[in-house]
């Protein structure tokens, strides 16, 4: 359950605090059409997790990557661990944001 809150929350941040300004520079107009795409392939890859996940019932991904070796396993959790380091910058750089922003008006 904490997985789940976590992974909703560090996804959030990252809507909230990066996502609007990417979405408002992309494009002049119909700025629906790049966050459909971004939702359809944000959940197009969930589905490929999952149906991956499913060939290893009762297993999480740490335990999946250590049973094929401890260097092969570090080596493909570092992208993982870098990406969750890169939402923490993100979410703490919002914030800091947001209360500049808070504090000014």
């Amino acid at each position: 359950m904490y997985v789940i809150l976590i992974y909703i929350l560090t996804h959030l941040g990252l809507v909230f605090f990066l996502y609007p300004g990417d979405i408002i520079a992309s494009t002049d107009q119909g700025h629906w059409l790049p966050i459909l795409l971004g939702i359809i392939i944000h959940f197009g890859l969930i589905l490929l997790y999952m149906k991956w996940l499913s060939f290893f019932p009762k297993k999480d991904i740490v335990r999946i990557y250590s049973g094929i070796g401890k260097w092969t396993g570090t080596f493909v959790l570092i992208p993982l661990l870098f990406y969750l380091f890169m939402i923490l910058l993100v979410n703490l750089k919002g914030i800091h944001i947001s209360n500049r922003n808070f504090e000014m008006k």
